[in-house]
């Protein structure tokens, strides 16, 4: 539900609706569309306004359902700050194989379906999808909101991933459809976290080297054989008791990362 009807209560039996807006006070109806209807909430709406800003962050009301930007548009500017989050990324398995067994309409509805899936994961658990790339998906926890134990909250969202994903397999079963695999790579550590890109067009994102280390991640899931790889940092934060894997080589690092994966088997993805 949006925030800005987050809840609706009725109070001493006078029959006046209450609402909580965006920037968490409540209000009587009528104020509230007052509010709603203010120059600094129209600018918000106004179509310029919004094609500079992250769509991720936009309710299906096109409004600033979670994120600050809808309460104060001096943060749409560009600039950053570094900031400690992890980062989780994904990617469709296959994705060629797929294409040449169903037509492109399916590839796209089964494609979509893939994306909704983790989507949601990913806002159950508090993060923030920052892009789609194609099949991949890249979220953030801990930005622009602050999240407790953000590295055990990513773990727990690649796992909950992991169980929408066996879900969907057995829909697309039933449907006749091919079965789909992902990989999913989760990293911890320091990153510059704000608007990047252009005056007139830029996205909210997160750039460095715990961002590049997640996605490296990612892309060596098939190579040993598991569904999600999880570097050193967050598995020293997470809290849970991981399974370690013989270190990678990644290009630009002087030393092997060390790697860890989930340890229920239950979970892997076929």
């Amino acid at each position: 539900m949006s925030a800005f009807y987050d809840f609706v209560n009725w109070l001493g039996g006078n029959n006046t609706t209450y609402i909580t807006g965006t920037d968490g006070i409540r209000r009587s109806e009528s104020e509230h569309n007052e509010w709603v209807n203010s120059p600094e909430q129209q600018a918000i709406r106004n179509p310029e306004f919004l094609s500079a800003t992250p769509p991720a962050n936009i309710g299906s009301d096109g409004i600033f359902e979670t994120y600050p930007w809808g309460t104060n548009p001096d943060l749409l500017k560009l600039g950053g700050e570094k900031r400690t989050c992890t980062f989780l990324f994904t990617d469709l398995r296959g994705f060629t194989s797929l294409s040449e067994k169903v037509t492109p309409e399916e590839v796209t509805e089964i494609m979509n379906r893939v994306l909704t899936a983790q989507q949601k994961s990913v806002q159950a658990h508090g993060g923030m999808v920052d892009k789609y790339i194609g099949d991949a998906m890249m979220a953030i926890f801990n930005a622009p909101l602050d999240l407790f134990n953000h590295s055990k909250v990513a773990v727990d969202c690649a796992c909950d991933i992991k169980r929408r994903i066996i879900e969907l397999n057995h829909e697309l079963k039933n449907e006749g459809k091919p079965s789909i695999a992902i990989g999913i790579g989760v990293n911890s550590g320091e990153a510059i976290i704000g608007n990047m890109g252009s005056e007139s067009r830029f996205d909210y994102t997160a750039i460095g080297d715990a961002v590049n280390v997640a996605a490296r991640l990612e892309s060596a899931t098939k190579e040993r054989n598991v569904d999600i790889l999880i570097g050193k940092q967050t598995e020293h934060y997470c809290g849970y008791h991981l399974k370690p894997l013989e270190p990678i080589i990644v290009k630009g690092k002087s030393k092997p990362l060390q790697i860890y994966t989930w340890k229920d088997k239950h979970f892997l993805l076929k």
